[in-house]
């Protein structure tokens, strides 16, 4: 069922709504936003699919999301299952369970937990992971955690401050507590200021000041 009031949507059940400009889109159940949608507050619950571009100050999706063009907000939060099919904008991204993004993401904070992959390059100012990564563009932050809880591969990475741990990471952003883990970080190259690498297989790694932990073979 679909009711619209007070400029804003909201799909409760199995429901179609079109694409535009609202106070608030709340989706809850199975619903589809039919073209490119804007609001204050979004919200999915259950299955939700947006065929366009979605943008709002606050982004919440639970269950499996699904963005066809690029999602743009102030605070994006994503858990379960959520799949972006262009780029994501935002001021801070928080994903859990499973994320997808097929284009690049541009944020200042990102904390990613789970299963995090992206298609292209990731620019933020502090990131931050735990679980499995995949990134198929360079990652440039000022700041890079990664927790390994499975394989991962970054094609390159770029930062002042770059830490790379297995098992218990002692972060104090992480969510979940990742037991001890053979999990290996792979990657073409990686360029800092400070580094600290554990489990990590490189061909080349330049830093001024470079540790190596447990785990690592640098080419």
């Amino acid at each position: 069922m679909t009711t619209e009031r007070e400029n804003s949507v909201h799909i409760s059940g199995a429901g179609v709504a079109s694409g535009g400009t609202y106070h608030s889109v709340v989706v809850s159940g199975s619903g589809k936003i039919t073209g490119d949608v804007e609001a204050e507050k979004i919200s999915i619950s259950g299955a939700g699919e947006i065929q366009g571009n979605a943008r709002a100050k606050r982004f919440n999706a639970s269950g499996a999301s699904h963005v066809e063009g690029n999602l743009e907000g102030g605070e994006i939060t994503c858990s379960g299952a959520s799949k972006v099919g262009g780029a994501v904008k935002a001021d801070v991204l928080h994903g859990s369970g499973s994320m997808k993004v097929q284009g690049g993401v541009k944020v200042r904070e990102a904390k990613v937990s789970g299963s995090g992959k992206f298609g292209a390059n990731v620019e933020a100012e502090e990131f931050h992971s735990s679980g499995s990564l995949t990134i198929q563009g360079l990652l440039s932050a000022d700041k890079v955690e990664i927790a390994l809880g499975g394989n991962s591969r970054v094609k390159e990475i770029g930062g002042e401050h770059i830490t790379v741990r297995r098992g218990h990471s002692g972060f104090r952003f992480l969510c979940l507590s990742w037991g001890p883990s053979r999990g290996v970080l792979s990657a073409d190259s990686i360029e800092g200021d400070d580094i600290h690498l554990e489990g990590t297989r490189a061909k080349e790694v330049r830093g001024r000041t470079v540790k190596l932990g447990p785990g690592c073979r640098i080419e």
